[in-house]
């Protein structure tokens, strides 16, 4: 206990001393008073202090380490360099609107299209990691649906990426997307007027090819065999009178004969005149050789009746979007630009009634009935309820 007390005394009187000391520092050096003081005051800090303030000193001079500051200070320049980027972007948009509202009607086209493919992108990403993790899970009919468009324009986007990335690479696609918009731009840049004018074009050429397959098959009804000819003489009689063939004579006759291995109605046998007419059936690219042609009729057939399963299996028909909507028409053979809303559902139920049984090996009936169903399918059919 005397060695304690007599330690603090001297402590004591130590502390007062060195206050002493700096009391008359303080009236001949201000400034080097003041580092005294604080080279004392961060003595008795450490003589003083306890592990749980020694932990929280340790914490702050943590945080206001270097490493922490070139994080903050990397941050206020990512910051800085987003709202110049934004700026930019905003007097560019003002320049381009001045000089040519049609051009910025254009950019605006291009970035939606891009922002849409990006999330394309992203969703495939997703969809394509959880079939690798867990292969036996469910992929719904929207899921699959942006699988297929990304398949369907990634062609397109593919160049248009990585030139919208390099300075001024918007620039430097105007001119062939000015001039060229169906045959450069997926579908997803569209803007709604080329949407509906683009997609009308497809469907008008392709109803010329809708006649190639239904000249096929009148002639088989004419110089084949009897079963073949009474399998197609419903059929080509309702074609030939303006109408639309009925569910029964499309299941009970033709279903049976596309599925013979020699008969008229098996796409494998068939010239390239009418496989090619297929393919701009079901939007399929024709700059392929036989064999590929073959093979992309059969899986997009057999895309269309797996999706047909899930939207009978989701109840989704009825709560598409008008994009979605008249994406599902076209892909199954019927106009999804000038038809309204309402006739595309009522001939896509009636569809959906006839896919019900079909299977992958239905392939070349679902292409069949494709052409035979909206040969003759108008906005004047449906308000008649041409099927009843």
């Amino acid at each position: 206990m005397l060695l304690r007390s007599s330690y603090l005394v001297l402590q004591n009187s130590s502390v007062c001393c060195t206050t002493n000391v700096i009391r008359h520092l303080q009236c001949r050096s201000p400034l080097h008073a003041a580092g005294l003081v604080g080279q004392c005051t961060k003595w008795k800090v450490q003589k003083t202090q306890t592990p749980l303030t020694r932990f929280s000193h340790q914490l702050r001079t943590f945080h206001s380490s270097p490493i922490r500051n070139r994080k903050n200070d990397l941050q206020k320049y990512t910051q800085k360099a987003k709202r110049w980027i934004f700026d930019a972007q905003v007097q560019l948009d003002k320049l381009v609107e001045s000089v040519s509202p049609s051009a910025k009607k254009i950019m605006d086209n291009l970035v939606a299209g891009f922002r849409h493919e990006w999330a394309n992108i992203q969703s495939y990403w997703k969809i394509s990691k959880r079939k690798y993790n867990h292969p036996g899970s469910y992929i719904s009919y929207r899921e699959e649906m942006t699988i297929y468009n990304l398949n369907q324009d990634g062609i397109k986007a593919a160049p248009l990426l990585p030139i919208a990335v390099l300075p001024m690479g918007f620039f430097l696609i105007l001119i062939p997307v000015y001039f060229f918009p169906r045959l450069v731009l997926p579908q997803t840049f569209w803007s709604k007027h080329q949407r509906y004018k683009f997609l009308s074009q497809i469907h008008r050429s392709r109803i010329l090819d809708y006649g190639v397959i239904i000249h096929h098959l009148n002639y088989h009804k004419l110089n084949s065999d009897q079963n073949t000819k009474y399998a197609l003489e419903g059929i080509c009689n309702s074609l030939a009178g303006g109408n639309i063939p009925s569910n029964s004579d499309m299941l009970n006759n033709l279903k049976p004969l596309c599925k013979l291995h020699d008969g008229p109605c098996n796409v494998d046998h068939m010239v390239y005149v009418l496989l090619r007419a297929f393919c701009r059936t079901i939007m399929v690219s024709t700059y392929q050789p036989p064999s590929w042609l073959k093979y992309r009729l059969r899986k997009n057939a057999s895309l269309v009746i797996s999706l047909d399963h899930k939207l009978r299996r989701e109840g989704l028909l009825n709560n598409l979007s008008s994009l979605e909507l008249s994406t599902a028409s076209m892909m199954r053979g019927i106009d999804g630009a000038e038809l309204s809303r309402e006739a595309q559902l009522y001939w896509l139920n009636n569809w959906l009634q006839i896919t019900k049984t079909c299977d992958d090996d239905d392939a070349w009936f679902v292409l069949h009935a494709m052409v035979l169903m909206s040969y003759n399918y108008s906005e004047l059919k449906y308000q008649r309820r041409a099927f009843g």
